[in-house]
């Protein structure tokens, strides 16, 4: 986060089914407020569920 200044951010893992995403570690943002993100879909219209299908 700092190379590029950003002032938070997450990391989200797969999950072992391979149809989610998990939210695993954040930072500067509080907890209470990334309730809706500790588990995405993979067809959730969202980025994050969007940058992993343009990886694959």
């Amino acid at each position: 986060m700092r190379d590029t200044g950003a002032h938070a951010g997450a990391v989200f893992l797969l999950t072992s089914d391979g149809q989610a995403l998990r939210l695993e570690v954040t930072a500067g943002m509080p907890a209470e407020y990334l309730t809706p993100w500790f588990g995405v879909g993979l067809s959730s219209p969202v980025p994050v569920a969007d940058a992993l299908k343009v990886v694959r």
